[in-house]
Protein backbone atom coordinates (compact mmCIF):
# COMPACT_ATOMS: atom_id res chain seq x y z
CA UNK A 1 0.00 0.00 0.00
CA UNK A 2 1.31 3.42 -0.86
CA UNK A 3 1.48 6.11 1.80
CA UNK A 4 1.77 9.83 1.26
CA UNK A 5 4.81 11.81 2.30
CA UNK A 6 5.77 15.35 3.13
CA UNK A 7 9.20 16.68 2.18
CA UNK A 8 10.50 19.66 4.12
CA UNK A 9 13.70 21.49 3.20
CA UNK A 10 15.19 23.78 5.82
CA UNK A 11 17.77 26.37 4.76
CA UNK A 12 19.74 27.70 7.70
CA UNK A 13 20.84 31.24 6.98
CA UNK A 14 22.77 31.80 10.21
CA UNK A 15 21.09 33.33 13.24
CA UNK A 16 22.82 36.46 14.42
CA UNK A 17 23.96 36.88 17.99
CA UNK A 18 21.46 38.44 20.35
CA UNK A 19 20.53 38.69 24.01
CA UNK A 20 17.10 37.13 24.74
CA UNK A 21 14.62 39.00 26.88
CA UNK A 22 13.40 37.08 29.93
CA UNK A 23 9.68 37.83 29.86
CA UNK A 24 8.49 34.86 31.90
CA UNK A 25 6.71 35.26 35.21
CA UNK A 26 8.14 32.12 36.85
CA UNK A 27 11.56 31.43 38.29
CA UNK A 28 12.29 28.73 35.69
CA UNK A 29 11.54 29.45 32.04
CA UNK A 30 10.42 26.76 29.63
CA UNK A 31 13.77 26.88 27.83
CA UNK A 32 15.62 26.14 31.09
CA UNK A 33 13.30 23.40 32.31
CA UNK A 34 15.08 20.12 31.62
CA UNK A 35 11.91 18.07 32.07
CA UNK A 36 10.20 19.80 29.12
CA UNK A 37 10.89 18.23 25.70
CA UNK A 38 11.04 20.25 22.49
CA UNK A 39 8.75 17.80 20.71
CA UNK A 40 5.05 16.94 20.44
CA UNK A 41 4.15 15.86 23.95
CA UNK A 42 1.25 15.68 26.40
CA UNK A 43 2.26 15.88 30.07
CA UNK A 44 -1.04 15.20 31.85
CA UNK A 45 -3.50 12.32 31.40
CA UNK A 46 -6.47 14.67 31.54
CA UNK A 47 -5.35 16.46 28.35
CA UNK A 48 -6.79 14.72 25.28
CA UNK A 49 -7.45 15.15 21.54
CA UNK A 50 -4.71 17.71 20.89
CA UNK A 51 -4.80 19.15 17.36
CA UNK A 52 -2.75 21.91 15.71
CA UNK A 53 -3.57 22.66 12.09
CA UNK A 54 -3.96 25.48 9.51
CA UNK A 55 -7.50 26.76 9.83
CA UNK A 56 -9.29 27.69 6.60
CA UNK A 57 -12.84 26.68 7.60
CA UNK A 58 -12.91 23.62 5.33
CA UNK A 59 -13.81 20.02 6.11
CA UNK A 60 -10.30 18.54 6.17
CA UNK A 61 -8.51 21.32 8.04
CA UNK A 62 -7.74 19.27 11.15
CA UNK A 63 -5.85 16.54 9.27
CA UNK A 64 -3.40 18.97 7.69
CA UNK A 65 0.15 19.34 9.07
CA UNK A 66 1.01 22.34 11.23
CA UNK A 67 2.88 24.08 8.43
CA UNK A 68 2.17 27.53 6.98
CA UNK A 69 3.78 29.84 4.40
CA UNK A 70 4.87 33.21 5.74
CA UNK A 71 2.45 35.32 3.69
CA UNK A 72 -0.66 33.16 4.09
CA UNK A 73 -3.69 34.88 5.57
CA UNK A 74 -4.86 31.74 7.42
CA UNK A 75 -3.63 30.98 10.90
CA UNK A 76 -2.94 27.86 12.92
CA UNK A 77 -5.59 26.68 15.33
CA UNK A 78 -4.88 24.73 18.52
CA UNK A 79 -7.62 22.58 20.04
CA UNK A 80 -7.62 20.21 23.00
CA UNK A 81 -9.93 18.73 25.64
CA UNK A 82 -9.38 18.80 29.40
CA UNK A 83 -11.11 16.00 31.33
CA UNK A 84 -10.89 17.90 34.60
CA UNK A 85 -14.28 19.30 33.59
CA UNK A 86 -13.83 22.76 35.10
CA UNK A 87 -12.35 25.78 33.39
CA UNK A 88 -8.59 26.13 33.85
CA UNK A 89 -6.49 29.24 33.29
CA UNK A 90 -4.21 28.21 30.37
CA UNK A 91 -1.56 30.26 28.61
CA UNK A 92 0.53 29.75 25.45
CA UNK A 93 4.19 30.53 24.87
CA UNK A 94 5.95 30.29 21.49
CA UNK A 95 9.67 29.63 21.09
CA UNK A 96 11.67 29.95 17.87
CA UNK A 97 13.88 26.90 17.28
CA UNK A 98 16.93 25.93 15.25
CA UNK A 99 16.86 23.18 12.61
CA UNK A 100 17.52 20.53 15.29
CA UNK A 101 14.57 21.71 17.44
CA UNK A 102 16.46 23.50 20.16
CA UNK A 103 15.75 27.02 21.35
CA UNK A 104 17.44 29.49 18.98
CA UNK A 105 17.71 32.00 21.87
CA UNK A 106 16.42 34.74 19.62
CA UNK A 107 14.94 37.78 21.27
CA UNK A 108 11.19 37.19 21.37
CA UNK A 109 10.54 40.60 19.83
CA UNK A 110 12.38 39.45 16.71
CA UNK A 111 9.77 36.79 15.86
CA UNK A 112 6.61 37.97 17.67
CA UNK A 113 4.57 41.15 17.57
CA UNK A 114 3.21 40.77 21.10
CA UNK A 115 4.30 39.85 24.61
CA UNK A 116 5.03 36.13 24.64
CA UNK A 117 2.27 34.96 26.96
CA UNK A 118 -1.09 34.43 25.28
CA UNK A 119 -4.19 33.52 27.33
CA UNK A 120 -6.52 30.83 25.97
CA UNK A 121 -9.88 32.56 26.25
CA UNK A 122 -12.06 30.48 23.95
CA UNK A 123 -13.53 27.39 25.60
CA UNK A 124 -16.73 25.35 25.74
CA UNK A 125 -18.04 23.20 28.59
CA UNK A 126 -19.38 19.76 27.74
CA UNK A 127 -23.10 19.15 28.19
CA UNK A 128 -24.81 15.89 29.11
CA UNK A 129 -21.71 13.74 28.48
CA UNK A 130 -20.70 10.63 30.44
CA UNK A 131 -17.30 12.19 31.14
CA UNK A 132 -17.34 15.98 31.67
CA UNK A 133 -14.67 17.96 29.83
CA UNK A 134 -13.77 21.43 28.64
CA UNK A 135 -12.91 22.00 24.99
CA UNK A 136 -10.33 24.76 24.38
CA UNK A 137 -9.51 26.61 21.16
CA UNK A 138 -6.69 29.03 20.45
CA UNK A 139 -5.74 30.95 17.32
CA UNK A 140 -1.95 30.98 17.10
CA UNK A 141 -0.59 34.51 16.55
CA UNK A 142 1.33 35.19 13.37
CA UNK A 143 5.10 35.22 13.58
CA UNK A 144 7.47 37.69 11.94
CA UNK A 145 10.01 35.25 10.52
CA UNK A 146 10.10 31.77 9.01
CA UNK A 147 11.51 28.78 10.87
CA UNK A 148 10.74 26.03 13.36
CA UNK A 149 8.58 26.86 16.37
CA UNK A 150 7.49 25.19 19.59
CA UNK A 151 4.14 25.98 21.15
CA UNK A 152 3.78 25.32 24.89
CA UNK A 153 0.56 25.39 26.92
CA UNK A 154 0.87 25.86 30.69
CA UNK A 155 -1.47 26.47 33.61
CA UNK A 156 -1.89 29.56 35.82
CA UNK A 157 0.99 31.50 34.25
CA UNK A 158 3.41 28.95 35.71
CA UNK A 159 5.87 27.88 33.02
CA UNK A 160 6.79 24.83 35.07
CA UNK A 161 3.18 23.60 34.80
CA UNK A 162 3.34 22.72 31.08
CA UNK A 163 0.49 20.45 29.98
CA UNK A 164 1.30 20.03 26.28
CA UNK A 165 3.71 21.06 23.54
CA UNK A 166 3.44 21.04 19.76
CA UNK A 167 5.78 21.75 16.86
CA UNK A 168 4.88 23.95 13.92
CA UNK A 169 6.74 25.39 10.94
CA UNK A 170 6.55 28.59 8.91
CA UNK A 171 8.35 28.71 5.58
CA UNK A 172 9.41 30.94 2.68
CA UNK A 173 9.39 29.47 -0.82
CA UNK A 174 12.92 30.45 -1.86
CA UNK A 175 13.90 27.19 -3.63
CA UNK A 176 12.18 24.54 -5.76
CA UNK A 177 11.93 20.83 -5.08
CA UNK A 178 11.49 18.18 -7.77
CA UNK A 179 10.59 14.91 -6.00
CA UNK A 180 9.63 11.41 -7.12
CA UNK A 181 8.22 8.53 -5.08
CA UNK A 182 9.58 5.28 -6.52
CA UNK A 183 9.91 1.64 -5.54
CA UNK A 184 12.62 0.85 -3.02
CA UNK A 185 15.94 -0.15 -4.56
CA UNK A 186 16.07 -3.40 -2.55
CA UNK A 187 14.01 -6.37 -3.75
CA UNK A 188 12.90 -7.39 -0.24
CA UNK A 189 11.91 -3.82 0.62
CA UNK A 190 9.77 -3.12 -2.45
CA UNK A 191 6.59 -4.55 -0.95
CA UNK A 192 6.58 -2.21 2.04
CA UNK A 193 8.95 0.73 1.43
CA UNK A 194 8.88 3.80 -0.74
CA UNK A 195 11.99 5.61 -1.89
CA UNK A 196 12.03 9.41 -2.16
CA UNK A 197 14.37 10.72 -4.86
CA UNK A 198 14.51 14.48 -5.20
CA UNK A 199 16.41 17.47 -6.51
CA UNK A 200 16.79 20.89 -4.91
CA UNK A 201 16.85 23.71 -7.46
CA UNK A 202 18.17 27.08 -6.31
CA UNK A 203 18.45 29.27 -9.45
CA UNK A 204 18.32 32.57 -7.53
CA UNK A 205 20.12 31.64 -4.33
CA UNK A 206 23.73 31.11 -3.36
CA UNK A 207 24.44 27.89 -1.45
CA UNK A 208 28.15 27.83 -0.71
CA UNK A 209 28.23 24.78 1.56
CA UNK A 210 25.29 22.38 1.01
CA UNK A 211 26.39 20.06 3.83
CA UNK A 212 26.12 22.93 6.30
CA UNK A 213 23.44 25.17 4.79
CA UNK A 214 20.84 22.58 3.76
CA UNK A 215 18.96 20.52 6.34
CA UNK A 216 16.67 17.85 4.86
CA UNK A 217 13.84 16.17 6.76
CA UNK A 218 11.70 13.40 5.26
CA UNK A 219 8.47 12.77 7.15
CA UNK A 220 5.90 10.03 6.64
CA UNK A 221 2.66 11.97 6.80
CA UNK A 222 2.82 13.96 10.06
CA UNK A 223 5.06 11.61 12.04
CA UNK A 224 8.26 12.73 13.76
CA UNK A 225 9.18 9.41 15.41
CA UNK A 226 10.55 7.90 12.18
CA UNK A 227 11.66 11.09 10.38
CA UNK A 228 14.75 10.77 8.16
CA UNK A 229 17.26 13.56 8.73
CA UNK A 230 20.78 14.59 7.76
CA UNK A 231 20.62 13.40 4.15
CA UNK A 232 23.53 14.73 2.10
CA UNK A 233 23.41 15.40 -1.67
CA UNK A 234 24.75 12.60 -3.84
CA UNK A 235 25.68 15.06 -6.59
CA UNK A 236 26.18 18.83 -6.75
CA UNK A 237 25.59 20.36 -10.19
CA UNK A 238 26.91 23.79 -9.36
CA UNK A 239 26.69 25.22 -12.88
CA UNK A 240 22.97 24.39 -12.99
CA UNK A 241 22.43 25.19 -9.30
CA UNK A 242 20.95 21.77 -8.58
CA UNK A 243 21.52 19.37 -5.68
CA UNK A 244 20.68 15.73 -6.39
CA UNK A 245 19.59 13.25 -3.73
CA UNK A 246 19.72 9.74 -5.23
CA UNK A 247 20.63 7.32 -2.43
CA UNK A 248 21.08 3.58 -2.86
CA UNK A 249 21.52 2.20 0.68
CA UNK A 250 17.96 2.88 1.87
CA UNK A 251 18.86 6.25 3.43
CA UNK A 252 15.80 7.79 1.72
CA UNK A 253 13.39 4.87 2.26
Amino acid sequence: MKSSFILFIFIIVGLHSCVPLDQSTSAVSIEDNGSIAFEDQVYENNIRTVQLYPFSNTTNDNIQPAVLPMNQANRLRLEFDDLIGDYQDYYVKIIHCSADWKSSKLNEMEYLNDFNEFPIQQYELSFNTRVPFVHYQFSVPRVKMSGNYMLFVYRDRDEEAVVLSRRFMVYDNVINIDADVVLASGVAERRQNQQIDFDILYPSNAINDPDRDIKVVLRQNQRWDNAITNLKPTMIREAERVLEYRHFNFENN
